[in-house]
């Protein structure tokens, strides 16, 4: 399975100092589990931590088709924002279909214009 941020997506993980080995897991464990935050649309509400030891997390919103990629579309503090709105649900489900259904091709020139950026697996963050 691939994973991906947006570019957005990136400078807010980056703020809250979550690094690529937990979007992995996060994405991973996702991937391998049934959810309670499904949200339809293969578009998932995932909590990350922004520490161990601090109960502060960032909501993010991910798209995720199992076995082949998630993409981490956007994020945010619950003090930010209570939730989305109808009207923004339902574009990041038009969202995560473009995402999910994109070709290699289209993946490739979405990371070299920096639109995109691929999660290292795990195995290979160090």
């Amino acid at each position: 399975m691939r994973v991906f941020k947006t570019r957005v997506f990136a400078g807010t993980a980056h703020k809250w100092h979550i690094g690529e080995s937990a979007l992995w897991h996060a994405a991973t464990h996702a991937a391998a589990t049934v959810t309670e935050a499904d949200l339809g649309g293969e578009v998932l509400l995932l909590r990350l931590r922004r520490a161990p030891e601090t109960a502060r997390s960032l909501r993010t919103f991910t798209c995720l088709r199992a076995g082949l990629r998630a993409i981490f579309l956007h994020g945010l503090a619950k003090n930010e924002r209570s939730d989305l709105k109808r009207d923004e649900l339902a574009a990041m489900w038009k969202l995560a279909k473009l995402m999910l259904n994109h070709t290699d091709r289209d993946l490739a020139a979405a990371m070299h214009t920096g639109a995109l950026i691929e999660v290292a697996d795990d195995q290979t963050v160090s």
